[in-house]
């Protein structure tokens, strides 16, 4: 730094030496100073000697926070001294001319004396300075001589010590005639500045450095006084009309550029001193382009690390190829400064902060600098020729001032003037050209910029006075005006407001409770009006008119009273945020003890911002809309008074909550400050008082309330002129949010009856007054506060603030951290968790502090590099974001390859080990990894295209649109709802007619708000529960007719009800009404009338359980014991099983070695599910056998769930604004996307290839565009993170993510990196499946469900208790409450406590799961006892992901979930629940499905059914879910979330699978240990082996082993040829062979005898050694289990796709997802059989996919006959039936018996294995009697109907056409009675009181009266033939109809003919007669109707006999295969402690 200031001191003393060298050079010096008055000397001459043509200069960081401009690229400083800190540094200044405007630039006001200020100036100048003449350029050099005199006189002193030989005379001669050419030319009057060459005689004493610095600090110091007031009376007359750079501005200047132009030509000077010689300006010392003398190079080696980009400029450089801005032309005569703002000093730099010189050659040279200026220029008329004056040796003798002789002059030519008429002192100015700006580049910025030098002192003001801001309304308008007049001063002047003018500043109220200044009308404020007007600027007139209603002033008493509660809470230093901060009356009352915080402000309002930073130079103040900024979890306190108001800020991230601008302003406070933070506000009573509990919901989530205080009426009466009831409300921000509802957020009512917030109830203290009531303007009653007569305010405060409770607590910070003491205070500029360099060092920021890293140099120049990489990048990303010009982005991108050129060259790629370690904590790393395509090998293959091409799609702002359709487009892809107003902004139409024009397309919601009503989509209205919707709109619509068009619509979309015979009912379907059951019971059992009351039928929904109470009763009468049970069962608990869906099972005891053991009695067991089947067949009987009960059943099931529309999500109007621009993504994605947008929790259930990622990116980015959600977590699967990062970065370049590695949750980092979720910004924050659980919820979370749950134990208990429950469910219970508990003391003991962030503390409010299918082991508790599919156990990865979910619902609303997998249900129908509960809890329990039983009787049903045996040689009993019923109604309720995508649906373009099946015959080895696992299963059941030593489980396993290998089960066994093995390789090898050209691969899948490379025989080995026998290379033969890592996994996956492996074998376990080898595959085997049918998919979905080479491929599948695998595919084809009606596209069947191409052809596997001729009848049996099953149901629809038909329909039919017949009958004795006898007469006919008799009249008279009909209404029109008339309108059909009535109606279409319309009227009565006829045969078709109805409805289906007959065999068959005759089943107690005792016997 030091060579850098002794290079600047060599050019100041080379500047002072030539400023006095010649006169010359002093006046072009005084030109310039006079441009930058407000300057010091010496950076007067450091300006002039570099830029002698600046205008107006400031610093970087002034020109860019007080003006809002940038510097243009290429611009070079003016290096001027600095000092801080006692040192001397160098700065820099940037002249007007090197600035662009933005479009937020803020208008520089420069000001230019015109001919109408020369009036206040002469007044000001007689009243400043006591300059009395007429004249200004008169008066200025007196004032010039009169104050120059003063000041010399006074710095006499100092001359003489510097022992300067001049005389004091000679130096005030000196000075005046130099103040006044400065003052003239800086006024515009430099035409009067006529001055000689021996008036600077006194120069030449001047010469030494001290005697210069000392005459240019005198003349300065005299010229800035006078030109300080000079341009306050300027701006005094100028303001509202600043002078500034603007589009056109040339218009500025255009009339001074003339003058001057006019008066240089036209004017010869030929006057009494032309006779004298007048000097021109000498060129300058240096030719054009000489840099030699002037510029500033520092050593690079000398150079300091964070110097600043910009060099000091050479004086001399040329500016012929750069012309200077609009107004930037050089100085032109004395008028140089005309019309521009004089400099303002650019304030002292940072303490400590030194500024160094960079480099010359880093940026373009300006040209034209210096100097050099041309002629034309520079026309100066200075003096009349270039003769030398004469010299003296000594400047010693007395003369006239020159000053003298031009006053004498002009006082002649006022005199001349005045005889004359003419105005000598008329003058015009040179022309100006005006320069077109080219497009603003920012210079290099330095990593810190000083702020500027100033002489006054920048302190914060402190109010010390409670009485500020009261006053008269008067009184407060002229304290405002004073103060924006001051501040305007100080910003012309550029300086900062000195402790007495901020006294005045401070005075500023704002204009609340002043319309009266701003009405034109108010003739008592006219003067006011005007000055204000002529005060203000437009725009800030219009902000101060629109803010009298909500500009208010908070008093110092109420301020100091907010404080005292933070004091009091601990709160003494921190980062203190005011939002809406005014002039910042609250920093102006920070008590000392907190001084030390650091302060920031916000202020929409541009008057009330500028003030805040005049008053408080030390805060950090955006004059800006709070919506504009955003630090999230910055502050440690937001303070302050926000704006009331009933209306909304449009903040994208928070338009969704809808929320008035004072509850906007607490929300998003709320996340401004930390976790633990305060928000103190004043805020509106409706905060708390509002009806709605929303935004106190939306806070109790978020932060709690220490405390409330509402003020009286009159607490801002004083200071605001306003009398309003207000809270003060003290927040803290929870660490997490909790779903909760404290009592504040809910209304309660005074003993008086007044309705107010439940805290201001329960604390009537906190009320400052008394509450009453008072009548608003719109005749309500409203609160208010009444003041204590006589009480103090502050004294009031004080006592409440006691009662504020709550804790500050500082930021805690990790030990590691507390160790670094050099930590620094957070740069709100650099992101958060990222790195920086500071003063060379680096530094990661964390929150609000930054500390320094321990690198090594090589890893700290690596994070240097990439700092600079990330900083590039951002700024590229910044510019492709604001859609900036090409020019701008390439040169952004070609920066950005030289940097990333240079790094890789440095430090290799930024993916590599080494940059990943250094640099991976800083929060852009991922961002910097996508600028890296990299190919298998993980080397480079290509750039991003960032680095060539657009990658971000802009979002275009539109603005206004033509049409309604158009607005409704834009507003759903802004805001993601309809928002009347936003259309309205858009079209310019009323909300009316909006409404009009999209009628069909949005409906209004039926809540009954009228005044703000509430619009949808008609998709999503006509969507869902549309039943309880039309039950809504037709009660809003009896109120409201608007609501009409909802019933209309709404009536179309209903679903057809379904009939009796569509609906399945089984027992213990729990929407049967309980009376029903109990009916049932009573007829089917039949027990004594006197016992039916004590027997009673109960369903608990706690438990989802049955009971029938008095159950013991009757246990012994006919029906109970033998018809429908046994002697061992009663029927009564055989029903109750039946409701509760449990097989009935009976059991005997026995004694063994002193323990009972229960034995299943097989005999009694097999009785009594004889008798079960009974009782449900006869429920199926029953049910709908009355007509009344099946009416009402019907209704009942449609009303409760047929009412399901499933809602089409149609996302082509999205566009997705961020996104690369080269992505298309597909239709389905974009209504997938829309689908997550406007709808609930969704499942995408979407197949492989589908584009789920990009799917759940864009997902994530829109829903935080939009402002749906605030943070997004990507849950994806561990090894998929980077590619997941990558992906996203992809697709969204710009966005902001957070990326976990296994690294981040080690125990050292999990808190921090849990912290840095929870307090960063994230768009998303990726994490994998096991880290996600390693964040647990919140222990009072859990302790509240587990509280929950044994909550609805107890009511079960007591509930079973009361019904008189059996011992065993109440005893369960007991148990179930006990394991909660449990649970509950471990959670609650705090000895291993693990302080670490829960989940709730993330701030995470959207999920997104990726592979979700993974969580699907969640278990659901049920009744059902051994059924296959229902788990009892869970997993704790599925559990802790529900808990979550659970969390996300509460807060959400059911609109934070969203799960993707292409496997949604992979293995049975549990997972479809398991998935519905995950995303729709809500809707489970809506439809009482809260428990799995519930769910599963309605669309399930178990069925013990024969299954072939795990031996495969017969067949054995089995539960299972088999049969599904009422499917429409389930999937329609599952796809309210679920988003169904096929491979068929999309038509991706994979290849065409055939499928070849090879079916081996067993060895005879084989078959025979098939039989000796069958023997060793029968000794399993019999418990004649322990359990330990074999198990069916080593059966299953044995049996699929010897199914695929007999050596697996012994290997010294013999290989058989016909093995699977063998086949297998045979057909590998053929195809291996025919592929050989196209190097065609195979891929075998084998999930047992998997490869342990330990010499043991395995199928794999065995298959490679069959393979390379026949000739394939070994080293195309490849295991997957050979790459146990993801780079040898990569790497062969490589391999395959290039054909360098031809055949790879596998597992799917590690072959599934993400093995993307399909390119070459051209056949598939799969030599085993796995359990699930998601296996099988996710093995198809290798070779059947996208970017398969082959059009068709083949799929081989190995059987060995009778063996396990017809035991495995029988499997598989149970669960493959179901996944299949769920996964297909159309409306599936209403039961489960169809099965799709997939399950045919594993049914034809399973045929193909079995032998035994048995299986093969049961199977034809089973098809049998389910195709007469369903033929039986269809014949019970029909007959059904008909029973309703002859119940209901036909007697009502009867009697409507026997009424019909009666009418008809009488209305033509009528007709007949009145006929007329002369043709063409016309009976007579009234028609409006007027009786007609002719037809033509008549006619005419009901033409005419058509004609002034004005309503669809019918209206009575006359009479005629006894039949009135009347007249409507049908708007349907668009004609006129009359009505003629008797007994019955009948409507005539009337024409244009008057004539015709009678004949129709006489035609249509004569033509009774016929439809009298056509009635009486309509009933007689009637009546045989009726009796054919009865004989069909008597008629049995005709089938039965067939249908009972196979039946029986069946079951005949079933026994046969299952039931054998052998010892008892003998089972362990604990296999049984579930069974019902009832049913055994101790023997």
């Amino acid at each position: 730094m030091a060579t850098t200031s002794n290079r600047l001191t060599d050019l100041y003393q080379e500047a002072l030496e030539s400023v006095t060298a010649t006169p010359e050079n002093w006046l072009r010096f005084l030109q310039s100073a006079g441009r930058n008055y407000r300057y010091p000397f010496q950076d007067q001459l450091l300006i002039h000697h570099q830029r002698p043509d600046a205008i107006a200069v400031l610093e970087f960081s002034q020109w860019e926070r007080r003006f809002h401009r940038g510097i243009r690229r290429g611009s070079t400083g003016i290096a001027v001294f600095g000092r801080s800190n006692g040192r001397t540094h160098v700065r820099y200044l940037f002249d007007i001319q090197d600035t662009n405007e933005r479009a937020n630039s803020i208008p520089v006001p420069l000001w230019n004396v015109e001919s109408g200020d020369y009036g206040p100036l002469l007044h000001m100048l007689e009243q400043k300075f006591s300059a009395t003449e007429p004249v200004l350029p008169i008066a200025v050099m007196t004032t010039a001589k009169q104050y120059t005199s003063a000041v010399v006189s006074l710095r006499w002193e100092e001359v003489q010590k510097a022992q300067v030989p001049v005389t004091q005379d000679a130096l005030e001669r000196l000075v005046e005639n130099s103040v006044a050419y400065l003052l003239l030319c800086r006024m515009g009057l430099a035409d009067y500045a006529i001055f000689y060459p021996q008036d600077f005689d006194a120069l030449e004493q001047f010469r030494t450095p001290q005697n210069i610095h000392l005459l240019g600090d005198v003349v300065n110091m005299a010229s800035r006084d006078i030109l300080t007031e000079v341009a306050a009376t300027v701006r005094a007359e100028h303001l509202g009309q600043p002078t500034f750079f603007a589009e056109e501005p040339k218009n500025v200047y255009d009339e001074a550029t003339k003058e001057q132009n006019t008066h240089e030509g036209g004017q010869d000077h030929d006057d009494e001193l032309s006779h004298q010689e007048r000097l021109e300006p000498s060129e300058p010392d240096a030719a054009p382009g000489d840099t030699r003398n002037r510029e500033i190079r520092p050593d690079a080696g000398a150079l300091p690390d964070r110097a600043p980009a910009q060099p000091v400029p050479d004086p001399a450089d040329q500016r012929d190829t750069e012309p200077a801005p609009a107004g930037g032309a050089a100085a032109s005569g004395g008028n140089a400064g005309a019309g521009y703002e004089e400099n303002a000093p650019a304030g002292a730099a940072e303490a400590g902060e030194p500024h160094g010189v960079d480099r010359p050659d880093e940026q373009p040279e300006a040209q034209h600098r210096g100097n050099d200026l041309p002629d034309a220029d520079y026309q100066l008329n200075i003096f009349g020729d270039t003769q030398e004056p004469e010299q003296s040796g000594s400047f010693v003798r007395k003369e006239p001032s020159r000053i003298d002789e031009m006053l004498q002059q002009a006082e002649l030519a006022a005199e001349l003037s005045q005889e004359i008429g003419q105005n000598l002192f008329a003058f015009e100015a040179g022309n100006l050209e005006p320069v077109n700006l080219p497009h603003e580049t920012n210079p290099a910025e330095p990593s810190i910029v000083s702020e500027p030098e100033s002489s006054v002192p920048t302190s914060n003001f402190r109010i010390t006075d409670d009485n500020l801001g009261c006053g008269s309304i008067r009184q407060k308008f002229a304290n405002n005006l004073s103060a924006i007049r001051l501040l305007k001063s100080l910003e012309a002047e550029g300086r900062n407001a000195t402790p007495e003018e901020q006294e005045i500043l401070s005075r500023y109220v704002g204009w609340g409770g002043m319309p009266q200044a701003f009405d034109p009308e108010n003739t008592s404020w006219r003067s006011e009006y005007t000055q204000l007007k002529e005060l203000l600027e437009d725009e800030e007139y219009k902000a101060a008119r629109e803010s009298v209603l909500n500009a208010h002033y908070t008093s110092p008493t109420v301020i100091r009273g907010i404080y005292e509660a933070i004091g009091r809470m601990g709160f003494t230093t921190g980062n203190i945020l005011e939002p809406a901060c005014g002039v910042g009356n609250f920093f102006g009352m920070l008590p000392e003890d907190m001084s030390g915080s650091l302060l920031y402000g916000v202020e929409l309002d541009s008057i009330s911002g500028r003030i805040a930073k005049q008053l408080y130079p030390n805060a950090d103040i955006t004059v800006a809309g709070f919506e504009t900024t955003d630090r999230r979890n910055f502050y440690d306190l937001a303070i302050g008074n926000v704006p009331f108001g009933n209306y909304q800020v449009d903040d994208k991230a928070y338009n969704s909550l809808g929320f008035n601008i004072h509850n906007y302003f607490l929300a998003k406070a709320l996340d401004q400050v930390r976790p633990g933070g305060v928000v103190a506000f004043v805020t509106s009573r409706y905060t708390m008082d509002s009806k709605s509990t929303e935004v106190r919901k939306y806070l109790a989530q978020r932060a709690e309330l220490l405390g409330a205080i509402r003020l009286p009426n009159n607490a801002f009466l004083a200071n605001a002129g306003t009398s309003v009831v207000s809270d003060i409300l003290f927040l803290q921000k929870r660490q997490r949010m909790v779903a909760m509802e404290p009592e504040w957020v809910h209304l309660d009512k005074t003993e008086d009856g007044i309705t107010l917030n439940r805290y201001f109830v329960q604390h009537p203290e906190m009320v400052l007054g008394e509450l009453s009531t008072e009548s608003t303007q719109y005749g309500r009653e409203e609160c208010t506060v009444r003041p204590f007569p006589g009480a103090v305010l502050s004294q009031q405060l004080h006592e409440a603030v006691q009662h504020i409770c709550g804790t500050y607590v500082e930021v805690a910070m990790d030990e590691a951290q507390d160790e670094q003491e050099d930590s620094i205070p957070a740069d709100p500029n650099v992101k958060n968790y990222s790195f920086t360099v500071v003063d060379g060092t680096v530094y990661y920021r964390e929150n609000s502090r930054m500390h320094p890293t321990q690198l090594s140099e090589t890893a700290a120049q690596r994070v240097r590099g990439l700092i600079g990489l990330r900083n590039c990048v951002r700024s590229l990303i910044t510019l492709e974001t604001e859609d900036r010009p090409e020019p701008e982005i390439e040169a952004k991108q070609a920066e950005l390859n030289q940097l990333y050129d240079a790094f890789q060259q440095d430090f290799g790629l930024i993916n590599s080990q080494q940059n990943r370690r250094a640099f991976s904590d800083d929060d852009s790393y991922y961002l910097l990894c996508s600028l890296e395509i990299l190919d298998e090998e993980g080397q480079l293959e290509r750039k991003a295209d960032i680095f060539t091409k657009r990658t971000i799609r802009p979002k275009e702002s539109v603005t206004h649109v033509e049409t309604a359709q158009e607005a409704l487009t834009i507003c759903l892809n802004d805001l993601a709802a309809i928002n009347m107003d936003y259309l309205s902004q858009l079209t310019g139409k009323d909300a009316e007619t909006l409404e009009q024009e999209l009628s069909g397309q949005i409906y209004r919601l039926p809540d009954g708000n009228l005044d703000a009503p509430t619009f949808v989509l008609a998709e999503e209205y006509l969507s869902g529960n549309v039943r309880e919707k039309l039950r809504e709109a037709k009660t809003a619509a009896e109120q409201q007719p608007i609501y009409q068009p909802n019933v209309t619509a709404l009536e179309q979309v209903q679903p057809e009800d379904l009939s009796p015979a569509e609906i399945s009912v089984r027992l213990g379907s729990t929407w049967v009404p309980e009376s029903d059951i109990q009916q049932f019971v009573r007829e089917l059992l039949q027990p004594p009338w006197y016992m039916r009351s004590r027997i009673k039928v109960h369903y608990s929904p706690y438990t989802g359980a049955w009971q029938i109470e008095g159950r013991s009763v009757d246990s012994g009468s006919i029906y109970a014991s033998s018809t429908y049970g046994t002697q061992r069962v009663s029927g009564y608990h055989i029903l109750e099983d039946c409701l509760n869906l449990r097989e009935v099972k009976v059991f005997d005891y026995v004694e063994v070695d002193g323990k009972r053991k229960a034995i299943l009695n097989k005999k009694e067991t097999a009785i009594a599910q004889g008798k079960q089947a009974e009782i449900k067949q006869a429920f199926q009987d029953w049910i709908w056998k009355d007509p009344d009960r099946r009416e009402r059943l019907t209704t009942l099931y449609n009303e409760r769930f047929n009412n399901l529309r499933p809602r089409e999500y149609d996302g082509s109007h999205l566009v997705f604004p961020g996104m690369n621009p080269e992505i298309t993504l597909r239709p389905h994605q974009k209504n997938a996307i829309a689908r997550a947008l406007y709808g609930g929790n969704t499942l995408l259930a979407h197949c492989v290839g589908a584009g789920k990622t990009f799917e759940l990116v864009a997902i994530a980015q829109e829903s935080k565009r939009l402002g749906l959600c605030h943070k997004s977590m990507v849950v994806v699967p561990n090894h998929l993170i980077g590619q997941w990062a990558s992906e996203y970065l992809q697709l969204y370049p710009a966005a902001n993510i957070l990326v976990a590695t296994e690294k981040d949750f080690t125990p050292a980092r999990r808190k921090t990196f849990c912290s840095r979720i929870s307090t960063g910004d994230y768009d998303a924050v990726i994490i994998g499946h096991s880290q996600f659980e390693k964040i647990p919820l919140s222990k009072e979370r859990q302790t509240m469900l587990l509280e929950r749950q044994i909550e609805d134990i107890v009511q079960g208990i007591s509930e079973a208790k009361q019904a008189g429950g059996d011992r065993f469910t109440i005893k369960q219970m007991e148990r179930s409450r006990k394991s909660i508990e449990v649970k509950l003391k471990k959670l609650n003991d705090q000895s291993r406590k693990d302080d670490v962030i829960t989940f709730e503390e993330l701030g995470v409010d959207r999920l997104l799961v990726d592979e979700a299918h993974l969580y699907k082991n969640l278990a659901a508790v049920s009744k059902m006892q051994n059924v296959a599919g229902i788990s009892q156990t869970e997993s704790q990865k599925a559990s802790d992901m529900y808990l979550k979910c659970q969390y996300l619902d509460e807060l959400t609303d059911g609109h934070g979930i969203v799960f993707a997998t292409g496997t949604p249900i992979s293995n049975s129908m549990v997972e479809l629940y398991t998935m519905q509960r995950f995303l729709q809890s809500k809707t489970l329990e809506y439809y009482g499905f809260q428990h799995f039983d519930a769910w599963a009787a309605n669309f399930g049903e178990t069925v013990t059914a024969m299954e072939l045996s795990p031996e495969g040689t017969g067949y054995r009993t089995k539960t299972r879910f088999a049969r599904f019923y009422n499917l429409p109604e389930l999937i329609y309720m599952f796809r309210l979330v679920a988003d169904i995508q096929t491979a068929e649906m999309l038509k991706l373009p994979v290849p065409k699978a055939n499928y070849h099946v090879e079916q081996l015959e067993p060895s005879e080895l084989q078959r025979a240990m098939v039989r000796e696992l069958s023997a060793r299963a029968d000794k399993v059941r019999n418990k004649m082996v322990d359990a330990a030593e074999d198990n069916m489980l080593k059966i299953t396993s044995d049996g699929r082993k010897l199914a695929l290998d007999q050596r697996l089960m012994n290997p010294v066994l013999p290989d058989d040829e016909h093995s699977k093995t063998a086949a297998c390789a045979k057909n590998v090898y053929d195809i291996w062979e025919k592929t050989a050209d196209q190097r065609g691969t195979q891929i075998v899948f084998c999930d047992l005898s998997t490869p342990h490379f330990d010499g043991s025989f395995n199928v794999y080995d065995d298959l490679r050694s069959k393979l390379t026998g026949m000739g394939i290379p070994k080293e195309e033969i490849a295991f997957i289990h050979e790459a146990p890592t993801d780079v040898k996994k990569k790497k062969l996956f490589q391999e395959v796709r290039s054909g360098q492996v031809r055949v790879l074998i596998g597992s799917t376990s590690k072959m599934g997802t993400g093995t993307n080898v399909q390119t070459r595959l051209a056949a598939l085997h799969d030599i085993d059989c796995p359990w699930r049918p998601s296996d099988l998919e996710q093995r198809s979905g290798r070779i059947i996919r996208q970017g398969n080479l082959n059009d068709q491929v083949d799929i081989y599948r190995y059987v060995t006959k009778e063996t396990f695998d017809s035991y495995n595919w029988q499997i598989i084809e149970t669960k493959q039936r179901f996944i299949s009606q769920i996964m297909v596209s159309k409306v599936p069947s209403r039961t489960m018996e169809e099965a799709d191409e997939m399950t045919m052809s594993y049914a034809e596997i399973k045929a193909l294995t079995t032998g035994n001729p048995l299986i093969k009848e049961k199977m034809d049996l089973d098809v049998a009697v389910s195709r007469l099953t369903l033929l039986r149901s269809s014949f019970l629809s029909q007959k059904y109907n008909l029973e309703n038909q002859l119940h209901r329909y036909f007697p009502a039919e009867i009697q409507r056409l026997e009424q019909k017949i009666q009418s008809l009958t009488d209305d033509l004795q009528q007709v007949k009675a009145t006929a007329t006898s002369e043709s063409g007469a016309l009976s007579p006919m009234e028609i409006d009181g007027i009786t007609y008799t002719e037809k033509k009249p008549a006619g005419t008279a009901i033409l005419a009266a058509c004609e002034r009909k004005t309503t669809v209404e019918e209206a009575p029109l006359g009479s005629y033939r006894g039949f009135s008339m009347g007249l409507a309108f049908d708007s349907f059909q668009k004609e006129f109809q009359i009505i003629l009535r008797r007994q019955l109606s009948y409507p005539v279409t009337l024409g244009n003919d008057a004539l015709g319309n009678l004949q129709r009227i006489d035609h249509l009565l004569d033509g009774l007669e016929g439809r009298l006829t056509g009635a009486k045969r309509q009933l007689e078709t009637t009546q045989e109707e009726i009796r054919t109805a009865k004989q069909e409805a008597e008629k049995e289906f005709p089938k039965e006999h067939e249908l009972r007959e196979k039946a029986a065999r069946l079951q005949e068959l079933n026994s046969l295969l299952n039931m054998d005759e052998r010892d008892d089943t003998v089972l362990d107690d604990n296999e049984v402690e579930s069974e019902t005792p009832e049913y055994s016997c101790v023997r």
